[in-house]
């Protein structure tokens, strides 16, 4: 993306496959429900993106709540965003339907700015370095277990309800309000390419939570999807079927 000489450059990126939408909507929808067998009502529609993606799902979610049930943007690209006033103001009424918010890090530097939006989340994920830079700490050379009683005091002042940290090879660590805490482990793999891993694992834990798992059950199913992802250089989407992570459909 690069806007034109002399332009605004947020004005711009609205122009930026702006056409997309309507396709979405008025082509690919359509085209989809008369060409399969699928169930037409919103319910049983959602979209997903990851990054330039995830702001398209956005785009075209949100403003169209009457044709989609649920979303899932990962490392979404999102800019100059007011979290009262965006789509309608869809994240300030996120409390007032009892709708949960779930979040992962992709830019820390404007994370740690909008503490009042991470206060709102249900649950806010990161790795170990970017946990540094959100609380203002080194914690390089911190062990797992350190790193759960750490976490556990710094969201009890930070207010933050739920938190998950990834640490690579030692697993992750979590903490919540009510004094739930620990570490999952990571499976025992061979590591082939760790692109992705990350946002499979976001992705599991959202699953798990969404589905009523504990947090402890739901950095579970997180930790398996991210070492299935991490096993090879290809580009996969994890063939697992829910009753293999306990969930009923």
């Amino acid at each position: 993306f690069v806007p034109r000489p002399g332009k605004d450059v947020d004005e711009e990126r609205k122009l930026y496959g702006a056409s997309f939408y309507d396709v979405i909507i008025k082509d690919l929808i359509p085209m989809v429900d008369k060409t399969f067998r699928t169930y037409t009502d919103r319910e049983h529609r959602a979209m997903a993106g990851l990054s330039w993606g995830g702001c398209q799902t956005f785009n075209t979610v949100l403003p169209h709540m009457d044709k989609f049930s649920a979303l899932g943007t990962f490392s979404g690209a999102l800019f100059g965003v007011d979290v009262k006033t965006c789509f309608n103001g869809v994240f300030a009424d996120a409390e007032k339907y009892n709708k949960k918010v779930y979040a992962i890090v992709s830019n820390m530097s404007i994370a740690i700015e909008r503490r009042d939006f991470i206060r709102r989340t249900a649950c806010f994920v990161c790795n170990q370095q970017e946990a540094g830079i959100l609380f203002s700490e080194n914690y390089e050379n911190v062990t797992p277990e350190e790193m759960t009683d750490i976490l556990a005091d710094r969201i009890r002042s930070a207010k933050i309800p739920k938190m998950v940290v990834t640490m690579g090879g030692d697993g992750a660590v979590y903490a919540d309000q009510e004094g739930d805490k620990g570490v999952y482990p990571a499976l025992k793999v061979d590591v082939v390419d760790t692109t992705g891993a990350g946002d499979s694992f976001f992705a599991g834990v959202c699953m798990g939570l969404t589905y009523g798992k504990t947090l402890r059950e739901a950095c579970g199913i997180g930790t398996r999807l991210a070492s299935t992802v991490i096993c090879t250089s290809e580009n996969i989407c994890p063939r697992f079927m829910p009753e293999e992570f306990g969930l009923e459909r």
